[in-house]
């Protein structure tokens, strides 16, 4: 399993990292810390089975005015990047959002085709256990 995982909280990427490679070590999790990077290594390595991102992240150089409007509109970059990799990329990836928010709109996730939404603070082992799920319903 080859995930892109986009997350801005180092020490939350560490300690996730570290409880995966040790309950799944064939897993190979690709870390991101922004979202600029995220295009570049999408077009570099589109063989991703999965994307993990957290909702809230820093709006880099790939958006452009009318989604930073929208960013600042309280549209979350999460979802624009969403919907900029499911356009750009015609991709139809699984997509797990990670977020410290609990007010989230389902029927907006549903329209942005987000696959599973998981709340911050997370025990290591659940994203593990969405992941396994997401891909036995496959």
């Amino acid at each position: 399993m080859k995930i892109l995982y986009i997350e801005d909280d180092i020490q939350f990427s560490n300690d996730l990292d570290k409880i995966v490679h040790l309950l799944k070590p064939k897993w190979e999790i690709i870390w991101i810390n922004n979202s600029s990077k995220c295009f570049e290594e999408f077009q570099r390595l589109s063989t991703f089975d999965l994307i993990c991102m957290d909702m809230m992240m820093p709006i880099g150089e790939y958006f452009s005015k009318t989604e930073e409007k929208k960013a600042d509109k309280g549209i979350n970059t999460g979802l624009i990047l969403v919907e900029k990799i499911r356009n750009q990329f015609k991709s139809n990836i699984p997509i797990i959002i990670i977020t410290a928010r609990i007010d989230l709109d389902k029927e907006l996730l549903h329209r942005y085709n987000v696959n599973h939404v998981l709340n911050k603070p997370i025990r290591s082992t659940a994203i593990i256990e969405v992941i396994d799920n997401l891909f036995l319903r496959k």
